[in-house]
């Protein structure tokens, strides 16, 4: 093979692998990454947990919102008009990188109960992982304020600690 022709095909590969690359990682509404018939509007009711990595501290509590509930709808607003595309690395790997000490941590999983599916949305480690028909990391615009928009909406929902008893004697 002469130079040019070596050029002329790494080009094509290049190209290739380009526009394949564009049209994986553009983005998408993040109803596309679930499975069946998913709607934001036909979502029954959504389990959330958030908090702050300790080393040694027990998971958060999973809470189940129901219509009825105020965050319910702004949980949906967060998500429903969001677009999502999937990273250069969630086209190998899925897994969100390990917390450490301090990082925030939140998971949202909407419930459509009329069509039996259901998308997950993660964040760790100021990764996004998406889980429906599979599992991606994903990224969207402004991603790290809309992550804390979205921690911000489910950590209130969880009690404050208590003070010891024996602290107040």
């Amino acid at each position: 093979m002469t130079a040019k022709q070596i050029l002329t095909v790494t080009a094509i590969i290049l190209s290739v692998l380009t526009v394949v690359g564009l049209i994986l990682c553009r983005p998408m509404a993040s109803d596309s990454y679930a499975p069946g018939l998913f709607s934001f509007a036909a979502v029954s009711d959504i389990t959330v947990s958030a908090g702050e990595y300790s080393d040694g501290s027990a998971p958060p509590e999973e809470l189940v919102l129901t219509e009825d509930d105020p965050a319910f709808d702004r949980l949906i607003g967060l998500f429903d008009v969001r677009g999502f595309g999937m990273t250069p690395a969630g086209l190998f790997s899925d897994s969100l990188p390990a917390l450490g000490e301090g990082d925030v941590f939140w998971s949202v999983t909407f419930n459509c109960r009329v069509s039996g599916s259901a998308l997950t949305a993660e964040y760790a480690g100021g990764a996004l992982r998406l889980t429906g028909r599979s599992s991606t990391l994903v990224t969207t615009q402004d991603r790290e304020e809309w992550a804390t928009d979205v921690y911000g909406v489910i950590s209130p929902l969880y009690p404050e600690p208590e003070e010891d008893a024996g602290d107040s004697q």
